[in-house]
């Protein structure tokens, strides 16, 4: 029995021993685990591996239709390499194929500051052709705002591309001559104008009515339309009160011609006047408006063509439409205006 106890109690101890023995093992195997674990997790995430797998993500997520996905994954690129042209021109072709223009230009003008000039310009032809083809189908549907605002960003790429587009724009909403269109508030008013002529990107408005009555001039008697009161009062102070600053910057700045008065041989052509407002000449009333009948608006209302030679009467158009003479001082005549309005 003594024996017995002898022995269980030698390899309670021996198994103590291995158990002791095997804890170093056991913990250097541990460490060599952590360092392998560690090593491989810093192997795969090196920034050249982490950057191939952003732009291998982007690539399929592009493949596969993703678009925003593959969108966060171009991006995800270009933080960890700020210059990768791959990356710029994935992020220019899934932002356009989403439909996000503006997308596409900020990718281009930020990659044009790191690439070089050969890369910038393929990527330039890319950027120009995904906007190109997101105009496109704003204008197909529709959608006229939105293709102008496409368009505003291709202008800060490409001035012709831009101008094309807008063109078509244009030839699709522009008012038609003879018709009517809303432009500018008086006095809690809006302002209704006849489309009289065009050309290019721009129409001839000229004002339904009477807008209020003023002299031609309230200085001296010798004044032509270069130098007269109403011409400063239109381009200065009603301009401001009809129209908001948006609405002034629509207005063109144009040559108008001074003609002489058919009627009279003694007055002569004026030298043309840089002007934003204006009322007809007396040509220009003839040539738009043949009839007496045409001009009628049941009020008098002025031209801008000299009366007479010495300037101290200007033509106007009467009640019944017809032309007459009257004194540049006096008040009675009004102010139908007219303007080439830029077309959106």
């Amino acid at each position: 029995v003594g024996y017995t106890h002898s022995m269980a109690k030698r390899r309670r101890a021996g198994k103590r021993n291995n158990r002791r023995s095997r804890i170093p093992v056991i913990a250097a195997m541990a460490i060599i685990l952590i360092c392998v674990a560690v090593g491989l997790i810093l192997f795969f995430n090196t920034p050249a591996r982490k950057l191939a797998r952003a732009l291998n993500t982007g690539e399929r997520e592009l493949a596969d239709g993703d678009y925003i996905r593959a969108m966060d994954a171009y991006r995800d690129a270009l933080s960890l390499d700020e210059k990768n042209e791959t990356a710029y021109r994935g992020l220019v072709e899934a932002c356009g194929a989403f439909g996000d223009a503006q997308g596409v230009f900020d990718a281009y003008t930020q990659a044009v500051m790191y690439l070089s000039p050969e890369d910038a310009g393929q990527l330039r032809e890319t950027a120009l052709g995904r906007l190109g083809a997101i105009g496109e189908a704003f204008f197909a549907g529709g959608d006229y705002d939105n293709t102008r605002s496409v368009a505003a960003l291709i202008r800060q790429i490409d001035e012709a591309a831009a101008v094309a587009l807008l063109d078509r724009v244009i030839e699709v909403t522009a008012p038609a001559v003879g018709s009517t269109v809303a432009f500018g508030n008086l006095n809690g008013t809006q302002l209704e104008w006849q489309v009289l002529d065009r050309q290019g990107s721009r129409v001839l408005l000229y004002c339904t009515r009477v807008v209020e009555t003023r002299p031609f001039t309230e200085t001296v008697v010798g004044v032509s339309w270069a130098y007269c009161t109403l011409r400063t009062y239109l381009n200065r102070d009603w301009i401001a009160q009809a129209f908001t600053p948006e609405e002034q910057g629509r207005i063109a700045e144009v040559a108008v011609e001074n003609p002489a008065n058919p009627t009279d041989s003694q007055t002569v052509n004026r030298n043309a006047t840089e002007d934003r407002v204006f009322p007809l000449s007396m040509p220009e009333l003839q040539t738009f408006f043949p009839n007496d009948s045409d001009r009628a608006l049941g009020e008098g209302y002025w031209t801008r063509t000299s009366a007479y030679r010495s300037d101290t009467g200007a033509m106007t158009v009467t009640d019944a439409g017809a032309f007459a003479a009257q004194d540049v001082r006096d008040g009675a005549s009004g102010i139908r205006p007219a303007l080439w309005m830029i077309l959106e």
